[in-house]
């Protein structure tokens, strides 16, 4: 018999390369069977156990990582909505407010401005002593 036709021994331990499991055993060295896949124990530590709401002592789930995230994300959506609708009322305002700028430019054009000279000032001190004076 060949060594080629030899069938491969395949241990509980799986290939080396395999993620392992990593729990504490009570003898305190870390747990090396291998992880249930898509999670990071094993079926003995946890790997196998249920989440979120088909877990048994599920209640309402307030404080656990997934609603955490959940509310995050949901809030960084509203606020991207919301800027993204600031910016669009922005842009739809912007003719309002360039137009109403226009106006009262227009209007302080009509106005009139008084000049001051220091010959007006000094007549203007002196009615108004006259007037303190009575």
């Amino acid at each position: 018999m060949q060594d080629n036709d030899t069938p491969e021994i395949i241990s509980n331990f799986g290939s080396p390369d395999a993620q392992r499991c990593g729990a504490k055993t009570r003898s305190g060295v870390p747990c090396r069977n291998l992880a249930v896949r898509g999670m990071k124990r094993c079926r003995m530590h946890g790997g196998k156990s249920y989440k979120g709401f088909a877990h048994p002592n599920f209640k309402h789930g307030w404080y656990s990582d997934d609603f955490i995230f959940k509310v995050k994300r949901d809030m960084v959506r509203d606020y991207r909505r919301r800027e993204k609708l600031r910016r669009k009322f922005d842009r739809l305002f912007e003719g309002e407010r360039l137009a109403r700028e226009a106006k009262e430019a227009r209007k302080a054009k009509r106005r009139k401005t008084v000049t001051w000279n220091a010959d007006a000032l000094k007549r203007l001190a002196a009615v108004m002593t006259r007037a303190v004076s009575k």
